[in-house]
């Protein structure tokens, strides 16, 4: 089985690239419930950028509906905490048909003073949004999601930063700070963050190996069943969704962790990913495949693809599931979309070979782009963007041959630290 990943640039100077890498993993899973979102110029603003990586259950109505308006939710708080943030009118227009009314405006809920209280707001406004039943199917239980979600802002004098460090490489003395990485999770989303000699965790497991969260769930009184579930049934102890169960909505919180971390030129990469990859390789193994792959461990770097698996474009196209990237690369897909439509549209008027003859044609062309596009990428691009890719193909594929049993999704943030 061929394990295919996307990689991509951002305008925020802190990402030299940043990869992503999924599997349904068919087997054992009818569908992918996984669903991944990634902002670029958050606010209106280069230095801003939004990243989320939902892991649904029970149905992908609760994580769909997490990629689709969580940001909003946090833009919309964020927005009054920090001046340089703003939304268009047309994103107001959304925010406020979705929220206004969840929320009494007056309660102690809404007093924006922190990141925390950024984060603990949007959620609570997710899971009120999550509570309509949108989408959902059951009658009995709705979906839930574990959710991850990070703004990463650069300093403003990010250029000159980036600048004194080429020049002075080796040295990196005073490990200036370069930016800051917001972070917030809700169940079994985790980030892994890995330096030279060091490897963190960046968020918080919550799950009944957690002491404090078991301890929370027997104080409400809901019964841990012998196999470590909450009410026979529930993993994770918070989490988005989980509507329609009342025993389960008791216990499975919305309340989020969150934390802010400084990112400095130690700073290599950040994983993310779903319980599919954390479920069957510890951290340190994770840590293992990642530095393997960074030239900065003295290890070679990963050796090039097949032109045709190199392209960036042509890993959309090809990528069974495709998270929301840059706005550049939804007007590309937009545009692959609309020829398809039209191709599909003269097959229906002729049904003879026009169909396949139109394919080749639109083929030929898009291979054409694509190799152009490629070539015209300096050495040093096109090393960061395979690095990134790379990096989370083969966490799935170690996931998966390590008997993973659930979605996989996997985010590499590849930072300056990496020093290629």
């Amino acid at each position: 089985m061929i394990i295919l990943g996307i990689s991509f640039t951002p305008r925020n100077r802190l990402f030299l690239s940043i990869g992503v890498c999924t599997s349904q993993n068919k087997q054992y899973k009818t569908d992918m419930e996984d669903t991944m979102r990634f902002i670029d110029c958050f606010g209106g603003k280069e230095k801003f950028a939004c990243i989320g990586l939902f892991d649904g259950y029970n149905g992908k109505a609760a994580s769909t509906l997490c990629r689709e308006h969580l940001h909003d939710a946090i833009l919309m708080e964020m927005s009054k905490l920090i001046n340089d943030m703003n939304s268009s009118e047309a994103e107001q227009a959304l925010i406020n048909r979705l929220y206004t009314s969840m929320i009494d405006p007056s309660s102690d809920h809404c007093n924006i003073k922190t990141i925390n209280d950024v984060y603990r707001l949007a959620y609570l406004k997710m899971d009120h949004l999550l509570s309509r039943g949108i989408h959902e199917t059951s009658s009995v239980r709705w979906s839930g999601a574990s959710a991850f979600t990070a703004v990463v802002v650069a300093n403003d004098n990010i250029e000159e930063l980036l600048i004194n460090l080429e020049d002075d490489n080796d040295e990196k003395q005073g490990h200036p700070v370069l930016g800051h990485i917001h972070v917030a999770n809700c169940g079994n989303v985790e980030a892994l963050g890995i330096r030279a000699g060091e490897v963190f965790l960046m968020s918080q497991k919550h799950t009944l190996s957690n002491k404090r969260e078991r301890e929370r769930i027997l104080e409400t009184g809901i019964k841990i069943s012998d196999n470590d579930l909450i009410a026979g049934i529930h993993e994770t102890t918070r989490g988005l969704g989980n509507h329609g169960d009342k025993d389960v909505k008791k216990c499975v919180i919305n309340s989020p962790y969150f934390w802010t971390y400084e990112i400095d030129p130690s700073l290599e990469c950040i994983i993310l990913a779903t319980e599919g990859l954390w479920q069957v390789l510890q951290y340190d193994v994770v840590a293992d495949i990642v530095t393997q792959c960074l030239p900065a461990h003295h290890m070679p770097a990963p050796s090039r693809m097949d032109a045709a698996l190199r392209s960036v474009l042509e890993r959309y196209g090809n990528s069974t599931h495709t998270p929301y990237l840059t706005h550049d690369d939804d007007i590309i897909i937009n545009c692959m979309d609309e020829m398809l439509y039209l191709i599909e549209e003269e097959n229906d008027n002729d049904k003879s070979n026009l169909l396949s003859t139109c394919n080749r044609a639109v083929q030929c062309s898009e291979d054409e782009i694509h190799q152009e596009i490629w070539n015209s990428l300096s050495a040093q691009y096109r090393l960061r963007l395979e690095l990134a890719q790379t990096i989370a193909e083969r966490l799935v594929s170690a996931a998966l041959l390590a008997q993973s049993k659930a979605n996989i999704s996997v985010v590499c943030l590849l930072l300056p630290g990496a020093a290629v």
